[in-house]
């Protein structure tokens, strides 16, 4: 009787090492592959990342055009060019500014005619000096001056990714008939302030530095707000 249970115990021991041995070699099995497939994803993201990074939108680099005279809009820098010396400024036709909304709004006509074009300028906000449920913010009038001398001047427009806003604006950079970039002039002379709303994003560097020069410079709104 005792030999019988003895035996009978080590087969129950026997069973219960195979069951840990094979449970072991599952866990290790798992872990391996667990390790490998984690390498493989993290390789993976690398690569997304890398591609993305190269087949980013880079921004220029060249001097920004600035007023002369006192503030006005004539610019000695030249238009925005390639490598090969062809014009990268937009590639649409010229309007002519019928009208000055405000700091950062206008409403063009086509050179040729046509109905009238409401325009948003990407990239930038001017102080408040129209919605009825605000006051006048600082340096809005000032802002809203600067802009319409704009009006009677032919212009081009260039556009982002998106075209237009949810209130049926054109969303555009504005450029003047000598190559003066108008959104990059407006934060280098202090009038307004950079405000980037992705996917609309071309310029947003070029606007961050040209901020942070006027401030540097007490320009406008940030030697007056």
């Amino acid at each position: 009787m005792l030999v019988t249970r003895i035996a009978h115990d080590c087969k129950i021991a026997k069973r219960a090492q195979a069951k840990r041995s094979a449970l072991q070699a599952n866990a290790l099995w798992l872990g391996v592959h667990s390790y490998y497939l984690w390498r493989f994803a993290s390789w993976v993201l690398v690569f997304l990342v890398i591609a993305g990074c190269s087949q980013a939108p880079s921004v220029s680099s060249k001097p920004s055009p600035s007023t002369t005279d006192g503030g006005s809009l004539s610019s000695s820098a030249p238009p925005q060019t390639n490598s090969s010396g062809a014009n990268t400024s937009p590639a649409s036709d010229e309007y002519v500014v019928v009208r000055a909304i405000d700091g950062d709004t206008i409403d063009v006509r086509a050179a040729g005619g046509g109905a009238i074009i409401r325009v948003r300028l990407i990239g930038i906000d001017t102080p408040e000096t129209k919605d009825p449920r605000r006051p006048v913010e600082c340096f809005g009038e000032e802002a809203a001056k600067f802009t319409s001398r704009l009006v009677g001047k032919l212009v081009r427009l260039e556009f982002d990714v998106e075209r237009v806003d949810r209130y049926g604006r054109t969303l555009a950079y504005v450029y003047l008939s000598d190559g003066t970039f108008f959104n990059l002039l407006l934060v280098e002379e202090g009038y307004a302030l950079p405000y980037t709303v992705p996917p609309n994003v071309r310029h947003a560097d070029q606007f961050v530095e040209a901020a942070r020069r006027a401030r540097e410079a007490g320009k406008g709104l940030w030697g007056k707000c």
